[in-house]
């Protein structure tokens, strides 16, 4: 597996300069609250250019690994990555206190998890990796910000940030 430029996020220059070798395929990450048409029209354009591809890193949150989730293009990309087969590795099985995380912060289990330790992302990425249809899991329609962090965790690790980013999942996070 060869990364590609960009943070894994260039396959055009993939296209234009393939390495000369058997057995290769190309990196790509997403994250569903920052990527969008733009890349994954480079994932299909590799595709249709015959380039294997394997997500090595993806999420349902901003690149970061916090900020906002999209649960709608979460939706799109991994329907488009069932479709044509493509293996991926979803970021964060964590309880960090942050929107990626599949674990609430307050869990501590290590050897069995349960629903109520999971994070609204961890539940839906636990549907997606059983074999659901992506655009058939269910999501909700508020989040309950404590499966990720207390208001307070928010202020204390991102400072400043911390009201925009309870801000940006209010206006980013939409639900079916």
């Amino acid at each position: 597996i060869v990364g590609t430029p960009e943070y894994d996020q260039d396959l055009h220059s993939v296209i234009e300069a393939l390495l000369n070798y058997d057995n290769v395929m190309y990196c790509l990450h997403f994250y569903t609250a920052s990527h969008y048409e733009n890349l994954k029209n480079e994932l299909k354009d590799a595709l249709e250019n015959h380039i294997p591809v394997f997500v090595t890193e993806c999420g349902v949150s901003e690149a970061s690994g916090d900020g906002a989730i999209d649960f709608a293009n979460a939706a799109d990309w991994f329907t488009l990555l069932n479709e044509n087969k493509i293996s991926y590795a979803v970021w964060s099985l964590s309880n960090k206190a942050e929107s990626s995380a599949m674990v609430k912060a307050d869990s501590f289990h290590y050897e069995h998890l349960d629903d109520e330790d999971l994070t609204y992302v961890g539940l839906w990425v636990r549907n997606l990796v059983s074999g659901k249809d992506p655009k058939k899991i269910a999501y909700p329609k508020d989040i309950d910000f404590e499966h990720y962090k207390s208001p307070s965790a928010i202020f204390s690790s991102l400072g400043g940030r911390g009201l925009k980013a309870i801000n940006r999942y209010r206006d980013y996070i939409v639900f079916s």
